[in-house]
């Protein structure tokens, strides 16, 4: 069994959070190449929500990090955004959530907006 011990974790998704996609295979102005299991794509960074990230994690924060694309993926990403002093855990998106009280009951209202 892991524990992850912390007071304070927070968590990021990867596609659409930390990065986003150029859909496009050459390299675009700001994009950073990532590479995973062998496949090279270039991604754009979401700065805004990289340096929130940071942020917590100078606040003391436990910081994981997902994605949907397992958790190789997020390693990736992690290492190509040169993360990886800010990030304790990566891990795949969790395909099931068992809880008594729904996430808006316990995290603050303002992180359900989209950030652009």
């Amino acid at each position: 069994m892991i524990t992850l011990k912390c007071d304070q974790p927070t968590y990021f998704d990867v596609d659409d959070t930390l990065v986003s996609w150029g859909y496009n295979s050459a390299p675009i102005d700001g994009a950073v190449e990532i590479v995973c299991n062998g496949f090279s794509q270039f991604l754009i960074p979401h700065k805004k929500h990289i340096e929130q990230l940071k942020a917590h994690k100078a606040r003391g924060h436990t910081i994981v990090v997902w994605s949907q694309g397992g958790w190789q993926w997020a390693e990736a990403v992690v290492k190509g955004l040169g993360l990886e002093k800010f990030v304790d855990l990566c891990i795949s998106k969790p395909l099931w959530i068992y809880d008594d009280l729904p996430a808006e009951a316990f995290m603050p209202k303002n992180i359900w907006k989209k950030d652009e």
